[in-house]
């Protein structure tokens, strides 16, 4: 099966409150506690489209769609700019959150009981903006860390920082039916999907 890995999403973060780190920094998920510096290294996919070896993060507002194991294969959705209100109210309904986490059920064991690092760099002229739909920055130099913070509980994380997290036997229904809406996604790890 086929799909687009991300569309542009709206620009109202402001649910994600996250005061122990800057919201100018860039920001790297690892199960890793220790890491003293990041490596450029090859993508493990070549199909994501970065050729050289590179530094991968993400930017605050997109913070959100890495609290979960990496492996985790997961889409991430929420109302984009030409979201239509058909969709909002197929998909979204009346919850109140800013979007949505859809992981399958197998998972849900390990989102609770497996500690993310989430780790903290200074923004500066060496990170490029790889996908601006899904807040993805590369640098092709070594980075060093300015912070780093422990997630216990990264299901509880994404509650409290706006998300609501959903839960499916199968993502694949899931990704064919957001991939066809007017909804903004973000999808991950997809290759690790239970097969259809």
């Amino acid at each position: 099966m086929s799909a687009p890995a991300s569309r542009s999403w709206a620009n109202d973060f402001s649910s994600f409150a996250w005061p122990k780190f800057d919201p100018a920094h860039l920001f790297h998920a690892s199960h890793e506690s220790g890491i003293k510096a990041f490596y450029p290294r090859f993508p493990s996919a070549p199909e994501v489209g970065q050729v050289n070896p590179c530094v991968w993060s993400t930017s605050y507002p997109f913070l959100a769609n890495y609290l979960a194991p990496r492996d985790c294969p997961r889409i991430i959705f929420g109302r984009g700019p030409t979201t239509t209100k058909a969709d909002a109210d197929l998909f979204i309904g009346r919850s109140k959150a800013s979007r949505f986490v859809v992981i399958e059920k197998d998972w849900r064991s390990r989102l609770e009981e497996m500690p993310i690092w989430i780790y903290a760099f200074e923004a500066g002229l060496h990170w490029n903006l790889f996908d601006p739909n899904s807040g993805v920055y590369v640098s092709e130099i070594s980075v060093v860390p300015e912070q780093r913070h422990r997630i216990e509980n990264p299901a509880e994380a994404l509650a409290a920082h706006g998300a609501e997290l959903r839960e499916v036997d199968n993502l694949w229904p899931m990704i064919e039916a957001i991939t066809r809406s007017t909804l903004s996604f973000s999808i991950i790890r997809k290759r690790n999907a239970q097969l259809g």
